[in-house]
């Protein structure tokens, strides 16, 4: 691993994994993506010896950016900068090799040599060696470019990326001088002596380059190809002798090569005002939403095609500002979206006045008490949410909340919704957001 510290000065560190002969046990990889991605090994038989695995992996990650910025009274709190320019040039890659030899001792139990020729075999096999081999090396390098500028919430930046994935693969298992007796389907003894030899060799490069552009609203892909070259061999042999007799061997090869390349067009976007305006037409079409997206640009709110958090929306109360993520494309999934966050901002004082009650000298709140009551506010803003999306003239999918709410043809009551989200990990994890929230607000 190559890190860059203060100062420029960099310094180096690999690690190497180690260990031969024990039977079982876990070793971890930590830079390996693949199959050997803690990897878990067991010798073949408890009394195994000469067992060998050896492992190694490396990262190496370079950053080199250059910036001239000045303060900026723009965004979401203090200490904003605008970035009249930007440089950045970034390399990452990671690396793995795993050598694992395991020897197998009397391992079968008949599962190859009794099958072998067409016969059943119903006995038990002693004696046989066997082999396991393991040679695989995994490859990943991402090489990344970008220039342009954020200025006052806008921006024009270009990034260009190039990732390589690489393998290679040299894996075999022999078996030697399995011995089987028992007797066959027709009930006649037999012994069989059986030899086995798979072979699998395979390489494969995947080179993937995306454009991206930023206008302000966050990362769009403005270009993409990718090519695959892939080729793997896998070689087969065994032989046996059955009651003394050699049966005839057999050989199987089996090559592949596999070569493609594709690209996307860039996509039609559309400018980030004229995207916001397709969605106020669309709630515009209700009476009362229309005068709710009017008192809000009245009071100075602004709606932006931006990144507004993991739900895909967010109001911030103090820019009076509403941001809707980009990468929703559906028109009716984004309008409901924004319709939420209206409510949100209709109904704003109801969380302001519960804020004030975290830090009130008399009976404030606590904290699950706060978060309780911020769920409760949620649940309020979806029922209105989907009686509002019932009551426009829209597509009914623009009603996202009806289907969590409505058993049985009725809302069901908060205290039921509360109790079905805290069965979920993701419905818990939301709660705990407005512990957070409480936090927060406690310490500033």
């Amino acid at each position: 691993m190559v890190y860059s510290m203060s100062g420029g000065t960099p310094y180096d560190y690999t690690s190497t994994y180690s260990s031969g002969g024990p039977t079982s046990g876990t070793t971890y990889l930590p830079m390996l993506y693949e199959s050997t991605y803690n990897y878990s090994w067991n010798a073949g038989t408890p009394g195994a010896t000469g067992y060998t695995f050896h492992g190694v992996s490396t990262q190496d990650s370079t950053l080199v950016e250059s910036a001239t910025s000045h303060p900026s009274s723009y965004g979401y709190g203090s200490g904003s900068v605008d970035v009249n320019s930007f440089t950045a040039t970034s390399h990452s890659s990671l690396s793995g090799h795993v050598i694992d030899d395991e020897p197998e001792a009397n391992s079968s139990s008949g599962m190859y040599g009794g099958m072998y020729g067409g016969s059943t075999a119903y006995g038990s096999s002693t004696g046989g060696t066997g082999q396991m081999h393991r040679d695989e090396q995994f490859g990943y390098v991402n090489d990344s470019t970008g220039i342009g500028s954020y200025i006052a919430g806008s921006a024009d930046a270009n990034f260009h990326t190039v990732e390589v994935q690489t393998f290679t693969v040299a894996d075999g298992h022999t078996l030697n001088n399995e011995i089987t007796t028992g007797t066959d389907e027709d009930g006649l003894a037999y012994s069989q002596n059986f030899n086995y030899i798979r072979n699998t060799a395979g390489t494969g490069t995947v080179t993937t380059t995306h454009d991206f552009h930023d206008a302000g609203q966050g990362l769009v892909v403005t270009g993409f190809s990718a090519a695959r070259t892939m080729a793997s061999a896998i070689t087969f042999q065994a032989s046996a002798t059955l009651n003394g007799q050699i049966v005839p061997p057999t050989t199987l090869i089996v090559s592949e090569t596999f070569t493609c390349s594709e690209s996307e067009p860039l996509p039609d976007d559309k400018p980030a005002n004229e995207s916001v305006r397709d969605l106020m037409d669309v709630l515009e079409k209700h009476d009362k939403v229309k005068d709710l997206i009017a008192s809000f640009e009245k009071g100075g709110g602004k709606i932006e095609r931006r990144y507004g958090g993991p739900t895909g929306g967010g109001h911030n109360s103090a820019t009076n500002e509403i941001r809707i993520d980009p990468r929703i494309k559906d028109l009716t999934t984004a309008s409901s979206v924004l319709l939420y966050e209206l409510l949100r901002f209709k109904n704003n004082k109801d969380q302001e006045d519960l804020d004030k009650l975290v830090t009130a000298k008399n009976n404030p709140v606590t904290r699950d008490e706060y978060a309780r009551k911020c769920e409760d506010l949620s649940y309020k803003y979806m029922v209105e949410h989907s009686k509002t999306s019932k009551d426009g003239k829209w597509d009914p999918s623009i009603d996202m909340f009806g289907k969590y709410l409505i058993k049985g043809g009725a809302y069901e009551p908060s205290d039921k919704y509360f109790e079905n989200l805290q069965k979920s990990e993701a419905g818990r994890a939301h709660t705990e957001t407005f512990k957070n929230r409480y936090d927060k607000i406690l310490v500033s």
